[in-house]
Formats: C-alpha cells, structure tokens, sequence
C-alpha cells in the first residue's frame, strides 16, 4: 500500500503506518486472495477496470463487505476503492 484514505483506514481499523508499505493481501482474508490474483488482476490488467463485491479483513479479524473498484495507474499499480455496503441504516 502507497496511500490509504481515513475513510478507509476507519472502516478497516487500522493506522496509516500499520498499512503503509504493506501488501495488499493483508486486507484479504485468506480465502478470497487467490480469486484477486487468478480473476481479479487479470481482468484489470486486460480491460482497465473491474468492479464487484468483495469482503476485506479488519484488523480485528472482522470482515466487512464492499462493492469495490480496481484500476490501474499508468505505471500498471492496482487503485483499490471501496464503498461499505449500508446494513439497516449503517455502514459496516
């Protein structure tokens, strides 16, 4: 990770200097990074974009679910965005 927003640092429970630095799969439980890398890259790297619903990992072992964006920067760097879904009124 290069930037995270405070936003996402909230939603994700973390410090900016716990996530700076770090790889991406940190906030991807287990089961889900091998999809990122056999479907998700590979569609971005294609076609520019990709979008859909996906669930990351808190740094209380938690998971939340988001629709997220993935594109690319021009020097082929996944941006990651991601919007919680709302759960009666909430975000979470």
């Amino acid at each position: 990770m290069s930037y995270a927003s405070r936003v996402y640092l909230t939603l994700y429970g973390h410090d900016r200097e716990e996530l700076l630095g770090e790889p991406w799969k940190r906030l991807e439980p287990a089961a889900d990074t091998g999809t990122v890398v056999t479907d998700v890259l590979p569609f971005v790297e294609e076609h520019g974009k990709w979008g859909g619903e996906t669930v990351g990992e808190r740094a209380d072992g938690s998971t939340v679910e988001h629709d997220a964006t993935v594109t690319e920067t021009p020097d082929g760097e996944p941006v990651v965005t991601v919007r919680a879904f709302e759960r009666n009124g909430e975000a979470g």
